[in-house]
């Protein structure tokens, strides 16, 4: 989809995220530092007063296994010439002007562009809106995933099949493109 009028397509640096406000919660700009600093990107759409209205981090493998900060505190390993899209955010009072989509679409192609050849998303799967934005954007279903804390370990049950796994944990979705 076209960005939506009045928006333009940006790289997040940290002079962005130290002055802008969609960064000043929940421990925001702390995070998107060390973020920067282990070679992830952040990409988002300004308005027309050059403020945050979204943003979304990309993680590209060129040439090894990277390395991405994913749920329960706990990393994703993503392969050569793949991007994972990870930790998206608009802004409430931007919401429901397709930002979301137009920036998955965007951060797609340039991915392609530098490389990738296959791009991958998670999101909680009770989030229709977000899982509808995905799949309008050129991602399908790969599988569910649910997360389950068990002490210091982390245990990952996958479904590759239409059937569901309940924990009664959140469950997710694995969207590729």
């Amino acid at each position: 989809s076209p960005i939506p009028a009045g928006y333009h397509w940006s790289t997040v640096d940290m002079q962005i995220i130290m002055h802008d406000s969609i960064f000043a919660v929940k421990d925001r700009r702390r995070k998107a530092q060390a973020r920067l600093e282990d070679g992830h990107a952040c990409y988002g759409f300004l308005d027309p007063a050059g403020a945050v209205a979204y943003y979304m981090w990309v993680t590209t493998a060129h040439g090894s296994l990277r390395l991405v900060p994913w749920e329960l505190n706990t990393q994703l390993i993503i392969k050569p010439r793949t991007t994972y899209f990870w930790d998206c955010f608009t802004a409430p009072d931007h919401r429901r002007r397709g930002l979301y989509r137009a920036g998955l679409r965007t951060a797609r192609n340039i991915a392609t562009e530098h490389g990738a050849e296959k791009g991958y998303i998670s999101c909680r799967k009770e989030n229709i809106p977000s899982v509808d934005a995905i799949h309008s954007s050129g991602f399908h279903d790969l599988f569910e995933f649910t997360l389950r804390r068990i002490g210091p370990l982390v245990v990952c049950k996958c479904s590759t099949s239409a059937l569901s796994i309940k924990l009664g944990r959140p469950k997710f979705n694995i969207l590729g493109g």
